[in-house]
């Protein structure tokens, strides 16, 4: 199938066009580069392409307003998802798998007040002792137990924490 045989079917039937548009971003969103939002726009290209299926939209328009349609779709996709996306993805819920679990101190020495490197899963991570800890200082090498997240800071103790 050469490319001018494309573009006419696409012109044909602008609906799987836009599905196959969709499928793309949707697939970029999943597997390469998540949260910059080709998820809003995968999911307006695939609104504009079931709208064209199911007859809502004109297949006979043009391209151009085929397109203001998706950009259109992309904003109301985004004002609806944005906030619970973002909720979701700051929320303390999302790290529960990681307390209780050891961490390993890394690059010196982790101190009371100070923020620290730990590895945990294979990942740096910044780290800083729990205010109450049983430890002033915890050597490069050592295991820690991870008792609380913040953000992107672990806060560890020598201890695991209580159940």
């Amino acid at each position: 199938m050469d490319w001018l045989t494309l573009t006419t079917y696409f012109n044909v039937h602008p609906e799987t066009g836009w599905l196959a548009v969709a499928a793309v971003f949707l697939l970029l969103e999943l597997y390469t580069i998540p949260g910059i939002g080709f998820l809003f726009i995968g999911l307006a290209a695939l609104t504009t392409g079931g709208l064209l299926a199911f007859g809502a939209l004109s297949g006979e328009s043009s391209f151009y307003l085929q397109l203001a349609w998706v950009l259109g779709f992309t904003c109301v996709w985004a004002a609806v998802l944005w906030v619970p996306l973002k909720r979701m993805r700051r929320s303390p819920e999302n790290y529960h798998n990681m307390i209780g679990t050891s961490a390993t101190a890394m690059e010196g020495a982790l101190e009371q007040g100070k923020i620290g490197m730990v590895k945990w899963s294979g990942a740096l991570m910044r780290a800083r002792l729990v205010p109450h800890s049983h430890a002033q200082k915890v050597a490069e090498g050592a295991e820690v137990w991870i008792h609380e997240v913040d953000g992107t800071l672990l806060l560890v103790d020598t201890v695991p924490p209580e159940k």
